[in-house]
């Protein structure tokens, strides 16, 4: 766990591509999103028949799926998981919410979403049932503010020796778990 009461100023970086020294905040703010963002490449001895056969897999579970949802006859998976979320649902995701994680770029700290009793709920429910019935995440949702944090015991003046953390929208992961508690009851079922 970081220690939120420690502040880390990130020293002078080194750019290795052209030796020069990043010491101004926007110039290191640079070299870090420069290196995080760098592609990773793919695995040297990929198995193209294994990933097919994976994708084959796939396709012919979603098609099964789509047709015993068509079926008449097939009794309510698809209506279970699908249905609207409930007050209960949100209560039980807020539960699991810790107050000492970092908000992400929408400033909404867990323990604002915790206190703000039974209208916030309220308000929650209604919002994500939006969202969920729509299939539409909001944008602000998908935003992240990427906190670098030096790995230990290793040289801080190179970019590559810290780890970009995304803080992401605190309601984004609250609506995240609901769905993932979900898909976790679900899956099962289906596979």
């Amino acid at each position: 766990a970081l220690n939120t009461n420690k502040i880390y100023i990130i020293p002078a970086l080194v750019n290795k591509e052209t030796s020069s020294v990043a010491r101004s905040d926007i110039d290191k703010a640079y070299l870090l999103a420069k290196t995080f963002a760098e592609p990773p490449q793919p695995p040297k001895d990929v198995d193209e028949k294994h990933y097919e056969m994976i994708e084959d897999d796939i396709r012919f579970k979603v098609a099964i799926s789509k047709s015993l949802e068509l079926n008449d006859n097939f009794i309510g998976v698809s209506d279970t998981h699908q249905s609207n979320i409930t007050k209960e649902e949100v209560i039980e995701a807020m539960r699991h919410l810790s107050p000492y994680k970092a908000q992400g770029p929408d400033n909404i700290h867990n323990q604002r979403l915790k206190n703000g009793g039974n209208a916030m709920i309220e308000s929650l429910v209604f919002l994500f049932g939006w969202s969920f019935r729509m299939g539409y995440i909001p944008i602000a949702w998908k935003k992240a503010n990427i906190v670098p944090i030096p790995k230990p015991d290793r040289d801080h003046s190179q970019c590559k020796n810290h780890r970009p953390i995304a803080l992401l929208s605190s309601v984004g992961k609250l609506m995240e778990r609901i769905i993932t508690r979900r898909l976790m009851w679900w899956i099962p079922i289906m596979a």
